[in-house]
């Protein structure tokens, strides 16, 4: 078997995890993705907002360690492949990962730097707008070299360079190369810039020189406003943080849908939940505390009293919300409702969560054991069809 179709077929296959290691976050780490992400009105166009996953930290989760390299990987045996395979197959917030197995096989021959050295990724802004960054360790001579092997032109911005090709927005699919994840998918423009520890590309070019004015702080970031960094804060506090994603009041808060008449209708599930006050911000997380997979819910106020009510029924919503039947199978526990307060006091958020064991049993329908992450997979999938309710503003 060729180390494509090997690796194909590895990625289909969900099979087996290891036992889990506690170990804490490295400090800083969503923040640290937070601060290279402008704040801009079109950053906060996305649906989500921004998707955080972190590599390392699935890994470690799963008791794991990186590969390094290509080589790295094919020197494992086929057990162990797999299971990493399923180990970063947790991650459904950032980067898709539709084309691993290419990434896999030949990330360096299209930028210069293999998948396995990007520790963390973030994703942001509108789908056709989508901007990238990967934090790592990169050399910038080699991804030079290739960049400039494949055509790319050259250009200095504030001192950085930028690799770049087709003007904003072009798609060319005789450009399709499913190793380059900047675009390759479809052959889009690319504006690929090395930053110190991170590599950043957009498909247009404000995108991209809004980076470099947020690396070189000539423009606020994320990580400026109060309510991001409150839920990032709030989400790292203790545990292991493997993914997240921030999600706007306008895309989760109001769960309402048109009628024949054009009327607003809110759904009978939505109209019988309890009181949950409008947030400015949300975040759903996915982390590691111990042998425990612990999915979160937070949302951010400016005042104690709203944050407490807001805890509360969201922990009670999360008691029912199992579109797919999965609690039981999964042994699913709600968490007391909580309070994160932020460092100046200024920013309370309401924290509901659910947590369950990763599996190390054979599922019953297949014989595969269960992958890591299955209820934050049901989360996204609810939230990308409008019917994430514990979500949904009913104050």
């Amino acid at each position: 078997m060729s180390v494509y179709r090997l690796l194909v077929w590895m990625i289909i296959m969900l099979l087996s995890i290891s036992a889990v290691s506690a170990q804490e976050s490295p400090p800083g780490s969503l923040l640290a993705l937070l601060a290279t992400v402008p704040d801009t009105p079109q950053t906060r166009e996305g649906t989500p907002i921004l998707g955080y996953a972190d590599y390392r930290a699935a890994e470690q989760a799963s008791g794991l360690t990186n590969p390094g390299s290509l080589d790295g990987f094919l020197a494992l045996s086929q057990e162990e492949q797999v299971q990493w395979v399923n180990t970063i197959f947790r991650l459904r917030a950032g980067p898709r990962l539709d084309f691993l197995s290419n990434y896999i096989a030949s990330m360096p021959d299209f930028v210069g730097f293999e998948w396995f050295d990007v520790d963390r990724a973030v994703t942001y802004g509108e789908l056709t707008r989508l901007a990238t960054i990967f934090a790592g360790d990169f050399d910038a001579t080699a991804m030079a070299s290739v960049y400039a092997g494949r055509g790319f032109e050259q250009r200095e911005i504030s001192g950085m360079t930028v690799w770049h090709r087709f003007e904003d927005g072009f798609v060319d699919p005789a450009a399709r190369a499913p190793g380059d994840p900047f675009g390759g998918d479809l052959g889009r423009s690319a504006r690929v810039v090395a930053l110190p520890g991170y590599v950043a590309n957009g498909q247009f070019w404000d995108i991209t020189i809004a980076a470099i004015d947020t690396q070189r702080g000539a423009m606020p970031s994320l990580a400026d406003d109060a309510n991001f960094r409150a839920l990032a804060e709030a989400a790292m506090d203790t545990g292991l943080l493997v993914q997240a994603v921030y999600l706007s009041p306008d895309d989760v808060g109001d769960q309402s849908v048109v009628g024949l008449d054009g009327q607003s209708v809110v759904p009978e599930a939505v109209a019988s939940l309890g009181t949950l006050p409008a947030y400015t911000l949300a975040l759903l997380a996915d982390r590691q505390e111990g042998s425990d997979q612990v999915h979160l819910v937070a949302a951010v106020y400016d005042d104690a009293q709203r944050a407490e009510i807001a805890a509360a029924e969201l922990s009670t919503r999360l008691t029912t919300f199992d579109p797919l039947a999965q609690y039981a199978e999964l042994g699913v526990v709600v968490d007391a409702p909580r309070i994160f307060t932020n460092d100046a006091g200024d920013k309370f958020v309401a924290v509901a969560a659910i947590r369950y064991p990763l599996s190390d049993e054979p599922a019953a329908q297949n014989g595969l054991r269960t992958p890591p992450g299955t209820m934050f997979a049901t989360w996204i999938q609810a939230f990308q069809q409008r019917a994430f309710r514990p979500l949904a503003i009913t104050a």
